[in-house]
């Protein structure tokens, strides 16, 4: 390509090097994605910590200031997280997994995560699935994100002491059908042909119902990749009904590719782990919530090159790898670790800022053994560190 067609095609940074458009944009992406998601791992991190630390109880008035703060945190999040999906989807770069997908796991998985927001809002929540041995072809990931955005819209555009439902049904033998409903306000017969289109949000912008109104396009973008549709029918005043159809799996041997583990500590074995991450505050977070592992301590580097000099020093027993990492990424990372013999077999989990920009499928090739996602769910962190700590390394 001459240098002509290549500044057409591309952009300069400021130390004349070329990007392609792709380039360009998955740059911005993962900028975007970084620079957003630290700062919000610090703000729910560090509540989560305050508001379950039993040793420093915290007041009434305290403790409901905190839970406002990590509502507000994880609501940002959502907005942060559709938003990249939005710009990754309109790039034609959304990078789908299939999998059979056991629903009556994955409904029972979404009923827990809903049933929060529906008591808070005074909505009574209808699950009509029970013992639905069925399986479909789906992204999991994508499928949960589709179904937590249909039924936060559920509660959302509900009433007070109104209903919100989750079904399942066979349309016929090749494909089923995931039903979300609710009775809420509804939708106007002439605006229903907007529903799924970007920024439509059904004349609420005065309203005190927040949102960008992106959820419902990158639903329809994500079902439309894993060979399924969505449609809607609603009446204005009574309540909406949303329709999932997707591929349906006559036959399946093994088991769900969902699985729920709960793994509690074996034995108290003095331990150490290695937290490799460039930002001081994620550090900081990490130490604070292994506190509740009295057994286990911590090491820490904020590059790839301090971090393996520690590995290699200290053996620890498991090793938490940030993928961005400011002199080497984390795949680049972990290829250098697994190199070295006393550390070839030793659990590496990847700290991930963003599931599209660093899917699973990525990570898994590149050999690492789980990963957590930004912000860190100190729960999900803490099971993580008890499995590999009590069920590998023995």
């Amino acid at each position: 390509m001459t240098k002509d067609k290549l500044e057409k095609n591309s952009k300069k940074d400021t130390f004349g090097t070329y990007f392609t458009k792709k380039e360009a944009r998955n740059l911005f992406l993962s900028t975007l994605s970084h620079e957003l998601k630290n700062p919000l791992n610090s703000i729910i991190g560090f509540t989560q910590v305050l508001t379950t630390d039993s040793n420093h109880p915290l007041s009434n008035v305290q403790q409901q200031s905190l839970t406002n703060i990590l509502k507000e945190g994880y609501h940002l999040l959502d907005m942060i997280n559709a938003i990249i999906d939005f710009l990754i989807i309109e790039s034609g770069e959304l990078r789908i997994m299939l999998k059979y997908v056991e629903l009556d796991s994955l409904m029972n998985e979404i009923i827990s995560q809903t049933n929060s927001l529906s008591q808070q809002n005074d909505i009574c929540f209808l699950y009509k699935t029970d013992h639905f041995n069925e399986f479909v072809k789906a992204d999991p990931l994508r499928l949960k994100v589709i179904l937590l955005n249909l039924l936060s819209n559920a509660v959302k555009y509900n009433r007070p002491g109104g209903e919100a439902g989750l079904a399942c049904t066979l349309v016929n033998d090749d494909m089923i059908r995931i039903i979300v409903s609710d009775s809420g306000i509804g939708i106007p017969a002439d605006q229903l042909d907007n529903v799924f289109e970007p920024f439509f949000r059904f004349n609420m912008e005065t309203s005190d119902i927040t949102g960008l109104g992106i959820g419902l396009s990158i639903s329809k973008k994500m079902v439309e990749l894993m060979d399924g549709r969505i449609s809607v029918e609603s009446e204005e005043g009574v309540g909406s009904k949303f329709f999932v159809d997707l591929p349906r799996v006559k036959k399946i041997s093994g088991k769900s590719s969902i699985k729920n583990n709960i793994l509690g500590i074996k034995k108290e074995v003095k331990k150490k782990i290695l937290y490799i991450d460039h930002n001081k505050a994620n550090i900081t977070l990490i130490k604070s919530v292994l506190r509740r592992r009295s057994k286990i301590g911590l090491l820490s580097a904020m590059d790839a090159k301090k971090g393996i000099n520690i590995a290699l020093e200290e053996s620890p027993q498991m090793i938490f790898l940030d993928i961005n990492l400011p002199d080497k990424n984390g795949y680049d990372t972990i290829a250098d670790i697994r190199k070295q013999e006393t550390l070839s077999t030793i659990p590496i989990i990847a700290v991930n800022p963003d599931m599209d920009l660093n899917p699973i499928d990525r990570i898994n090739r590149a050999g690492f053994d789980d990963n957590i996602k930004k912000p860190i769910d100190i729960n999900e962190f803490l099971k993580k560190v008890d499995y590999f700590i009590n069920n590998i390394n023995h």
